[in-house]
């Protein structure tokens, strides 16, 4: 079985729990803190993912590791199957489809943009309208700025891509002269 399907059956039955006890968005919240400190903290890393740990010594961290963030009952108790099971490696790739299921519920959807500039305010309000009208979904904007697009943005939601970008129009030109 692909890691990818084993996170999405992970994700899919903690996203059934959470929503059925009306905790979906505080499970996400708790998620999302745990997945922020496992960035942060390497040694964390290294203990929760390093197979030559004993699943005991992990058992203890990730007891301390639910207190200090104040997880839920809810969360701990999957976290712990997790570690019973020996899928604690897989936890990035289940929090990241925890999202993806979270979103299809609540009908959002996060649109990547990137910008040659940073986008004033009123562009992202604006942008953010436009694609919740084309995508009749609540959009959740990321912004980054990639100087290399010379002018014009980016945007890319799941698989769907809109390239505006001045470089991409160029290129297009280049080729369309190169072919004659």
């Amino acid at each position: 079985m692909r890691t990818s399907k084993v996170s999405k059956r992970y994700a899919k039955a903690l996203v059934d729990l959470a929503k059925n006890q009306g905790k979906l968005e505080e499970v996400w919240e708790e998620l999302s803190r745990l997945s922020g400190l496992l960035e942060s903290e390497e040694t964390l890393r290294y203990i929760f993912f390093n197979p030559s740990i004993a699943p005991v010594q992990k058992g203890l961290v990730l007891e301390e590791v639910s207190e200090r963030l104040r997880l839920s009952p809810l969360t701990v108790n999957f976290l712990t199957l997790l570690l019973r099971k020996g899928r604690l490696q897989n936890l990035s790739d289940i929090i990241e489809q925890y999202r993806v299921l979270r979103d299809e519920i609540l009908n959002r959807a996060t649109a990547e943009v990137q910008s040659a500039t940073p986008l004033s305010e009123e562009t992202k309000i604006r942008l953010r309208e436009k694609l919740s009208q084309v995508t009749g979904k609540d959009i959740i904007l990321k912004t980054s700025v990639n100087p290399e697009l010379l002018g014009g943005i980016v945007t890319k939601i799941g698989s769907l891509v809109f390239d505006g970008s001045v470089r991409t129009q160029l290129d297009r030109v280049r080729e369309r002269l190169v072919k004659g």
